[in-house]
């Protein structure tokens, strides 16, 4: 099916999403915060990323500002349960800017990640 990349600071979060994507068959890489992904993403080709918004290192606004300035090609899925000061909704509205796809507050179920990556992969 698909090699998915997936960032996120929050391990049991990656297991998580690691449990439901290797269910459907997909191939996922992992990485904790953006600076790692970004190394990920300039090293193999991926289907698609999916990546939380606040993390520490590298957070997600940074890790696609950074992809914007390359040559990558990737369908995005920008996630996140909010940050200290800034709603999801804000948070997520600043990641559209920067060209994600897709957008997905946590808590989320596994029927709406499915769903939108099977639309993904179909465009």
């Amino acid at each position: 099916m698909a090699h998915i990349l997936a960032i996120d600071d929050d391990v049991q979060f990656l297991q998580y999403l690691v449990e439901i994507l290797t269910e459907e068959g997909h191939y996922v890489e992992l990485a904790t915060d953006g600076s790692k992904g970004m190394t990920l993403l300039t090293q193999k080709p991926f289907d698609i990323l999916i990546t939380d918004i606040f993390m520490p290192v590298k957070d997600g606004i940074e890790l696609l500002r950074d992809l914007k300035k390359t040559n990558i090609e990737i369908k995005i899925i920008a996630i996140s349960g909010g940050g200290q000061n800034y709603s999801p909704d804000m948070a997520l509205s600043v990641a559209e800017m920067l060209g994600t796809n897709k957008i997905l507050i946590k808590p989320f179920t596994k029927i709406d990640l499915i769903t939108i990556i099977n639309e993904m992969l179909k465009s």
